[in-house]
């Protein structure tokens, strides 16, 4: 089977949640034997427009406007408009399509709307609602005056509706995500809820390799997140917390991995509480000293103040072994449901993180209990075999071979 993913950016472009998804998503299917193409925009002239990845994947990349053109806003849609016809007339046939030969599987509304306005069948995975997470992203990287950002807020729920009913089926990774989805007007009978996407080989239980603590050996409690530094991840909230958490749990530190636009803000809190030995900001970090710093974590965070589509951070540190708090916000509370309802905060205020984590941390014996069952391989069901398998059971039900 051919597989072709439609998407807005892929990593290693970009390192994101979305980017990491589709590419792992795209190298598991290779591995199972499927011809796979990932169609996303160039973020810079230094990439090849079209090239084979170590994964397998192929990867085409189309043109996208400069954010720093004034008619950026304008220009957008149209441009990523042409850049996938010309990629679908390149890579698709419409008799492939129709024999089940060939499926489109797109993540990302606006290059998803070149699909719906051709007629190209495709299903689409809603990773979470754009319109309403646009604004908290953006934070001034191409700014536009309140009206006109109300209008582009607005058209992106319109174009976020219409690439729903035009798909033939929708994904989502949550319950809350679906949730979303009937929201602007999808049925229930549409919808397939499929968690998870991560590694099972690197974030698996028993592993082995330098540790993270020759880094830093604290002398307390060691807390790790891993965060895009925007609003929308509640970093902020979670650095305000540690001023609190350090006066009642002594040596208690926060590794913090990420980068953003809110890093500047970030600082500032960090220089605020005197928190510079609490507080370590470590930037982006190489993927295997992720799953070190997940592994060696007393408790990990996800402060999420809005729209959690999935929890990858949680999920990840769920599989290794190491228990994760969360924020009662999107699906955070569905990763942990049935490990603990005490890993749930009462809310997303730093006042909230903080009591939690103290909570949590006051009691050793308690995370011990969790960890241990942790161990029995509580997270297997979000590995990419898993989610592999079910995905391709839906193109097999919309006439896949």
């Amino acid at each position: 089977m051919k597989i072709v993913h439609v998407t807005n950016v892929i990593s290693p472009d970009k390192l994101g949640g979305l980017e990491r998804y589709v590419r792992e998503l795209a190298a598991a299917q290779v591995s199972v034997g499927h011809e796979v193409v990932i169609a996303s925009k160039s973020l810079t002239a230094l990439v090849p427009p079209k090239e084979l990845g170590e994964d397998g994947v192929v990867l085409r990349r189309h043109s996208s406007p400069s954010k720093s053109s004034v008619l950026f806003a304008l220009m957008y849609p149209f441009v990523i408009f042409a850049g996938v016809r010309k990629i679908m007339r390149e890579e698709v046939k419409r008799a492939d399509l129709t024999e089940g030969q060939t499926i489109v599987h797109a993540h990302f509304p606006v290059p998803a709307l070149a699909l719906a306005v051709l007629r190209i069948p495709f299903i689409y995975t809603f990773h979470a609602p754009v319109y309403r997470e646009m604004v908290g992203e953006r934070q001034g990287s191409y700014a536009l005056p309140g009206i006109a950002e109300r209008v582009a807020v607005f058209g992106m729920k319109l174009t976020e509706r219409l690439v729903l009913n035009r798909a033939r089926m929708i994904l989502t990774l949550s319950d809350f995500i679906a949730g979303e989805a009937r929201e602007l007007g999808v049925p229930a009978k549409k919808i397939k809820i499929i968690p998870g996407g991560l590694d099972e080989v690197r974030f698996a239980l028993g592993l082995t390799g330098v540790s993270a603590s020759a880094v830093s050996t604290p002398s307390g409690p060691r807390l790790f997140a891993a965060r895009r530094f925007v609003e929308r991840t509640g970093v902020e909230q979670l650095v305000e917390a540690m001023a609190a958490v350090r006066d009642v749990i002594p040596g208690v530190t926060l590794r913090l991995a990420g980068s953003g636009p809110r890093e500047a803000q970030v600082r500032a809190l960090v220089e605020k509480f005197d928190l510079e030995k609490v507080v370590q900001l470590l930037g982006r970090i190489p993927d295997d000293q992720l799953v070190l710093e997940y592994k060696d974590a007393t408790l990990t965070v996800t402060p999420t103040l809005y729209l959690e589509g999935f929890g990858l951070s949680t999920a990840e540190s769920l599989s290794v072994g190491t228990p994760a708090l969360v924020t009662p916000v999107g699906a955070n509370p569905e990763l942990v449901a049935e490990l603990s309802p005490s890993l749930v905060a009462d809310g997303t205020s730093a006042a909230d993180l903080s009591r939690a984590l103290i909570r949590l941390l006051g009691d050793s014996g308690y995370l011990e209990e969790l960890r241990g069952r942790l161990q029995s391989g509580f997270a297997s069901r979000w590995g990419w075999s898993n989610v592999v398998r079910q995905i391709t059971e839906v193109y097999w039900g919309l006439g896949g071979i």
